[in-house]
């Protein structure tokens, strides 16, 4: 006996098919029908030229979800294939894998990190100029710049964390108003609107004993994020102890599973 599965496909495609058959010319009379009312008779010469521009969008559309049904069910199979493949293998799943790996030795450490320390003007206030931000990205190898807050202690906290692109658009909107963006510092950034709409909550938090699988999921359940900043005990308000930024977490995935 055949797959029930593949059986249900082919005769769902059957129906499927018949039915849009009969549409199509349902709706090919309709509009030669409709037509004709309005008093412009088709000549036999334009006849085919009329139909085929009528059914064209359908078709295309047709095609379309035909192809994305196909492409999407393949995918599908193909991904059973591979699990099943690396089970047989002796592989584990991609999240068992990433479970072996702990955030702290995969981490890149506190000292390591290209960074901005926060300092405080009389006023309360962050007076770093905002060049600093732009140092950091023009580092090799640096798209964003991560900020922190020294305690007494000299411990670092995570303030916050901008990409390049949130920096120089910035720094673009700046100049568009007159304003020489030089001038300006980290707290005039982090107080335009547009900044904190981009970088607001797109950071997660693990503690130092995590799994590079627990910093995926810490990603996973955030809108936007890209890094991971590994503290003490997880929490946001602890020492900093190092990073993990989404590339460097895919580069980790791809070398290990390599091995």
């Amino acid at each position: 006996m055949g797959d029930p599965r593949n059986q249900f496909l082919q005769w769902f495609s059957i129906v499927v098919f018949g039915a849009s058959a009969a549409a199509l010319a349902a709706f090919v009379c309709f509009l030669l029908y409709k037509w004709s009312q309005l008093g412009k008779p088709i000549s036999p010469d334009a006849l085919p030229m009329v139909i085929f521009n009528a059914l064209l969008p359908i078709i295309v559309g047709w095609i379309g979800l035909v192809l994305g049904y196909y492409f999407s069910d393949k995918a599908a199979d193909a991904g059973a294939s591979r699990a099943l493949e690396g089970r047989s293998m002796g592989r584990a799943p991609l999240a068992e894998q990433l479970s072996g790996f702990r955030a702290d030795q995969e981490m890149i450490p506190l000292s390591r990190i290209k960074k901005v320390v926060l300092k405080g003007g009389s006023d309360g206030r962050w007076a770093n100029p905002f060049s600093e931000l732009k140092e950091v990205v023009q580092e090799d190898g640096y798209t964003r710049a991560p900020m922190f807050a020294a305690k007494p202690d000299g411990d670092l906290i995570f303030h916050a964390i901008a990409h390049e692109s949130v920096i120089y658009r910035f720094e673009a909107k700046m100049r568009a108003g007159e304003k020489d963006p030089d001038k300006l510092t980290i707290q005039d950034f982090l107080e335009d609107e547009k900044v904190k709409d981009a970088i607001g909550g797109t950071t997660a938090f693990v503690p130092r004993d995590a799994t590079l699988q627990d910093a995926r999921h810490a990603m996973e359940g955030r809108s936007g994020c890209q890094d991971v900043f590994v503290t003490t005990n997880g929490r946001e308000t602890a020492p900093v102890e190092g990073w993990l930024s989404n590339v460097l977490i895919l580069k980790r995935t791809v070398a290990r599973a390599a091995e």
